[in-house]
């Protein structure tokens, strides 16, 4: 476990919650300016958006506490996310837009701290993606 990562995105989301009313819109606004190919997979699903990021914010404090269920939550989503035409550049894309959309919420109280706990812990959901994409009939697209 890494309780210096979860503290740190702990007070990471304390501080957004305090400038921003809605993460949701900003992370979705950097995914598709990344990655305008995947706007189609999303529609105007504001719910479906919220969810996904919720569920994203989840796997991410789990993957700090290094819970037994993660792998098959992932599992799961890959499979689920299989079939509506994600790859895995769309996943590294939007796990790249949670961070910039977390440093560009928090402002000027983003610090090295917050950067490197937030990078370390969606790289390594990255890798459980990843592995968890291979098992599952063969590789997703790159």
């Amino acid at each position: 476990m890494k309780l210096s990562d979860l503290l740190s995105i702990h007070e990471s989301l304390e501080l957004a919650a305090e400038r921003v009313d809605d993460l949701v819109p900003l992370v979705y606004e950097r995914f598709f300016a990344l990655r305008p190919d995947a706007r189609a997979l999303f529609g105007n699903d504001a719910l479906g958006r919220g969810r996904m990021f919720n569920e994203t914010l989840t796997m991410i404090l789990e993957c700090t506490q290094e819970v037994g269920y993660l792998e098959g939550i992932v599992e799961r989503e890959v499979g689920d996310h299989r079939g509506y035409g994600a790859t895995l550049s769309m996943y590294e894309s939007y796990f790249e837009a949670v961070v910039q959309a977390m440093q560009a919420a928090v402002g000027e109280s983003w610090t090295p701290s917050h950067e490197e706990s937030w990078r370390r812990q969606l790289k390594h959901l990255m890798s459980i993606v990843a592995r968890h994409a291979q098992i599952a009939d063969g590789p997703l697209n790159h």
